[in-house]
């Protein structure tokens, strides 16, 4: 069951992003392991535009490799509410 209501970033967004990307963004240009790096990108809509594989974004976590719908969903869900440090 997925519970897309639940979208807290410690709870439920940040470790979606350990599993998901941090293998890739822990250094170099691109880090996605802090709330504050990570709200940076959501807030800018790179985030949504890479995971949801939207044209212009570079499809993360691949290019036929798609975070699972429920995930997308809670991430979008936190980045609509401003991307709270919560």
């Amino acid at each position: 069951a997925c519970d897309t209501n639940s979208f807290a970033y410690t709870a439920n967004i940040k470790p979606i992003i350990d599993q998901q990307c941090n293998s890739c963004h822990n250094g170099g240009t691109i880090l996605l392991n802090d709330h504050a790096h990570l709200s940076s990108h959501a807030l800018d809509g790179s985030l949504m535009g890479a995971i949801n594989h939207v044209v212009g974004y570079k499809p993360m976590p691949g290019a036929n490799i798609k975070i699972s719908e429920c995930d997308r969903i809670k991430i979008q869900k936190w980045v609509n509410a401003g991307a709270p440090n919560n």
